[in-house]
């Protein structure tokens, strides 16, 4: 879980809010959206398999993956746990996250959807110990 770029730990870096607010602005330039499909399928492909997070996995990149999980919590509940890692103030942390929300799914370059045979895990209500049980249940078949 932890991103290291040159043998540096970035993970706080790009999870910081600077970084998480400029992502949805980023992600919605149909240029940029194509080169990425076109590497986490190369990335895919090269493995054979693997565990791929993004918000249009299931619909655009790998629409013909074996298992597509949508995991997602209400926007209070991914504010409350975001301020719980990186700092700040819940209720402007949810504003962020519902405009995101908002931006992603209505940008035209590989909106957010869920997939009609994705599985919706909603983790509002979970531990990070019970979402892994789930997940590992479903991937277990």
């Amino acid at each position: 879980d932890r991103v290291m770029v040159d043998g540096v730990d970035a993970t706080s870096a790009i999870r910081g809010p600077k970084v998480t607010s400029a992502v949805s602005s980023v992600a919605a330039n149909p240029q940029v959206r194509s080169i990425l499909v076109e590497l986490q399928r190369a990335w895919v492909r090269n493995r054979g398999a693997g565990v791929v997070e993004g918000r249009d996995i299931t619909t655009v990149v790998l629409p013909d993956a074996d298992l597509k999980l949508f995991v997602t919590a209400s926007p209070r509940v991914r504010a409350e746990r975001r301020v719980a890692e990186s700092g700040g103030d819940v209720d402007a942390v949810e504003a962020s996250i519902a405009e995101r929300d908002r931006r992603d799914e209505t940008r035209e370059a590989s909106p957010l959807s869920i997939s009609s045979e994705a599985v919706v895990i909603d983790t509002s209500e979970m531990s990070i110990d019970d979402v892994v049980a789930d997940i590992l249940l479903r991937v277990q078949g």
